[in-house]
């Protein structure tokens, strides 16, 4: 009887050993701010990105569309829209666990020049959008934007698409890509940047002594099952630094190996977690034309 009863009191008894470090990681994942709204036109604190000083926004008012799209419970998920005349393709784009998009903006600004329409959005407790942040609200937000958002946006078009996920946002990417791959309708190839394979992996790289995922965080955000899921009809490009010490660049080859097909797999030696669009350098923008090349 009594080894019945602590089989019954044993589960409680470590969930509640390890409530602090659940909270510590969980509100690390997701540290999202909520605003008001953004001072596009200014130099403004909210739009102090990785890549440089904040600065106006290079996206005139005219390219710039805001809206939000409605979740299932009525929360509103904001999105942008920085549409660039011309192009017919849209980066759709999930951002990394920064407050909110602003903070990723001069990150759309690069693609955007690179000849690209660029839709980044927020998850529920980033930015203006509502709610509290999960990892369940990672993938409602994204699929809202994939099926509302499109119906609002000038030559925007969903069968020319491409998916790219940055650190955190690997996981709505991937969610997506993997969600929508059999569809009539579907993105035609994915970007990652500075994801990791999966939560369980990102402590056993960690400092949390190799503890299993259960005992320490609720999450699993598991992109190489997702990654498995797919083939070679929507290729990958998976971008990663060789210093990144938030995701390790083991990271990126465990992705790889997850694929049932050749992705492309590109490590920037002198990159951390942050720095990889820029310490590229002209690299970035011929792997993304390249994958784009390949896709079509």
């Amino acid at each position: 009887m009594r080894r019945r009863a602590m089989r019954r009191v044993l589960p409680a008894i470590v969930a509640l050993a390890c409530m602090p470090s659940c909270l510590q990681i969980e509100t690390f994942f997701f540290a999202g701010e909520s605003i008001d709204g953004y001072r596009w036109d200014e130099a403004a604190p909210e739009l102090d990105g990785d890549l440089g000083d904040a600065h106006p926004s290079l996206v005139p008012a005219s390219d710039r569309i805001e809206g939000f799209a409605t979740l299932a419970d009525g929360r509103a998920v904001h999105w942008v829209f920085a549409h660039r005349p011309g192009a017919t393709t849209t980066i759709l784009y999930s951002h990394g666990n920064g407050p909110h998009l602003g903070r990723f903006w001069d990150r759309v600004e690069r693609l955007w020049e690179l000849g690209y329409h660029v839709l980044i959005y927020d998850y529920p407790g980033f930015g203006r959008s509502d709610g509290d942040a999960s990892e369940q609200g990672l993938y409602d937000a994204v699929d809202a934007v994939w099926e509302q958002a499109f119906t609002d946006l000038p030559d925007a078009d969903r069968s020319d698409v491409i998916l790219y996920g940055q650190s955190l946002g690997g996981g709505a990417t991937m969610h997506l890509a993997s969600r929508t791959l059999r569809h009539a309708v579907r993105p035609r190839a994915v970007i990652t940047e500075a994801i990791w394979c999966s939560i369980e992996a990102q402590i056993q790289d960690g400092a949390f002594l190799d503890l299993p995922r259960e005992l320490l965080a609720h999450l699993e955000i598991d992109n190489c099952a997702r990654m498995s899921e797919l083939d070679a009809t929507m290729p990958v490009l998976v971008m990663h630094g060789a210093r990144d010490r938030v995701a390790t660049v083991r990271q990126a080859r465990l992705l790889e190996s997850a694929a049932s097909f050749s992705i492309t797999l590109r490590i920037v030696d002198s990159a951390g977690h942050t720095d990889v669009v820029t310490l590229a350098g002209p690299d970035y923008a011929d792997w993304i034309t390249q994958l784009d090349a390949a896709s079509r």
